[in-house]
């Protein structure tokens, strides 16, 4: 009868040596222990248990340090390498830019003579401020990238070293590390100030006014217009869609399978799975997905260049939905709660309660009922929030969209206003979010089910305008690193739609 004894394994990476038995040379590999032996643990620590030869496992473990030498080289360092480009130009067009702003400064400034002499050094001054505060960002963001690039080269060469001349042991221990550490993220790239300078050429009286507009916004204001990029019919309805950085989408439905889908809807990967998976994302670093199973609510990450997926922690309750930030954290939208957790499965913060304010009390409410989607903006850290309100969370059915910031504080909610100026807005139906995006420029993305369109709001949650009207109901979104939205009609009709120009 096989022993049920798992042994802890206290070998150091190199041992050659039994740790139970010194003297004797490691020369095989427990399945059930995922240990090291020698031959006198068969009697022993690992009797009954099933094992192979280690140098049975070499091949296989060398592949697995190739794939990770091409998957880095082909990947990881050329991102690294296109970001460094990017920084490095970025530093010197600062100044340029710098440069160039400074000018219209002073030639207004002397337009204007004497009277803005003051405005004109505290214009400067401001500038020459947010000149240096970008600098200093890019900088560090520059000498994180080559610290990184370093380790990862690093790590490439001492990969190569050990398929070269490592014995089974360095082999074995190079290939365990690849498996079991988590891929570092890449460095967040600095969010940075945009300078412009607007020269006012009619001067009034007031001096503020005909000196001209200084604005230090993140970002330009795009001009939107809708445009229907392609349009498929998938083969079952879906229930979560996540675009990635290849002009394609996961999507999910439930169902045990979680499915990537190029541009026109032809299925390029099916990923299977043992039990039904509710929600599905993607992380803005790693490009790795992570999943939610929905019958035992364990969050899992797939490498899906490897096809390999490790269930990373299971919440104690029932998960609603996900979101990776670009933090590389994890936020579980869950009943009654959102809880922020690292990779790992250590938790964060979990939200609290809401203060509602009456005529005659102060009500305390949880801050959200039912968290069914989420999404984080990149500019702000800004959390959006579809509340679907259900009654078995103690809700009422009053679907909004809640937005909180990076440490769960609630700093407004939509529930579907519209603004009585803009003429053919008027919903037939009320207010029915299905999910919520925020895009690349901080503003939120919204599907209304019921009135079957896609609303488009500001980050701070005034209307701008309709993104999209269907004539069936509007289902889940999702926005790639592009701006270009896939919405979901009739749960199975996809429309991929442009708008920004």
């Amino acid at each position: 009868m096989a022993s049920e004894e798992v042994c802890a394994p206290s070998r150091q990476p190199g041992q050659s040596a039994c740790a139970h038995h010194p003297g004797r040379t490691l020369t095989l590999f427990c399945d059930l222990c995922k240990d090291l032996a020698c031959l006198t643990c068969l009697s022993t620590v690992h009797k009954g248990h099933e094992m192979r030869a280690l140098s049975d496992l070499t091949t296989s473990t060398r592949a697995k340090i190739q794939q990770y030498i091409d998957t880095t080289e082909d990947r990881q360092c050329l991102q690294l390498i296109q970001c460094l480009t990017w920084a490095e130009d970025e530093l010197m067009q600062t100044s340029h830019r710098y440069d160039r702003l400074t000018e219209k400064i002073v030639q207004q400034g002397k337009a204007l003579k004497l009277k803005i002499d003051v405005i004109t050094c505290m214009s400067k001054g401001l500038y020459k401020q947010l000149e240096e505060e970008n600098k200093r960002k890019l900088q560090i963001y520059i000498t994180d990238l080559h610290t990184r690039l370093d380790a990862v080269n690093d790590n490439l060469r001492n990969c190569k070293h050990i398929l070269a001349e490592g014995t089974d042991i360095q082999t074995y221990d190079t290939g365990y590390e690849l498996i079991t550490k988590p891929i570092q993220p890449l460095p967040i790239q600095p969010s940075r100030h945009c300078f412009t300078f607007v020269p006012n050429e009619a001067p009034s009286s007031c001096l503020e006014k005909a000196f001209g507009e200084l604005t230090t916004s993140a970002e330009h204001k795009p001009l939107i217009h809708t445009e229907k990029m392609m349009e498929f019919k998938s083969e079952d309805f879906i229930s979560s869609i996540c675009p990635n950085r290849d002009n394609g989408a996961w999507i999910c439905n439930h169902g045990n399978t979680v499915t990537l889908l190029d541009k026109r809807g032809k299925t390029e990967t099916v990923l299977q799975y043992k039990g039904p998976i509710r929600d599905v994302q993607i992380s803005p670093n790693t490009q790795n997905l992570w999943l939610c199973s929905d019958d035992n609510f364990e969050i899992m990450e797939c490498d899906t260049s490897l096809k390999q997926t490790t269930t990373r922690f299971t919440p104690d309750s029932k998960v609603y939905c996900l979101c990776v930030t670009v933090d590389e954290h994890i936020l579980v939208g869950s009943s009654k709660k959102i809880m922020k957790y690292t990779p790992c499965g250590t938790i964060l913060l979990t939200s609290g309660k809401a203060t509602t304010k009456t005529s005659f009390f102060k009500r305390s409410a949880p801050l959200v009922r039912s968290a069914y989607r989420m999404s984080e903006c990149g500019i702000t850290r800004h959390v959006a929030v579809m509340d679907m309100d259900k009654e078995e969370d103690g809700g009422q059915y009053q679907k909004q969209v809640l937005v909180i910031d990076k440490d769960f504080q609630e700093l407004f909610r939509y529930k579907g206003d519209l603004p009585h100026t803009r003429g053919g807005c008027k919903m037939d139906n009320p207010f029915s979010p299905c999910d919520v995006q925020f895009d690349t420029f901080g503003h939120l993305v919204i599907s209304d089910r019921a009135n079957g369109c896609i609303r488009l709001l500001s980050g701070d949650g005034q209307f701008i305008r309709l993104l999209h009207v269907d004539a069936i109901d509007a289902g889940v979104i999702g926005i790639d690193h592009k701006n270009v939205l896939w919405a979901v009609f009739g749960q199975v009709n996809v429309k991929i739609l442009k708008y920004y120009e």
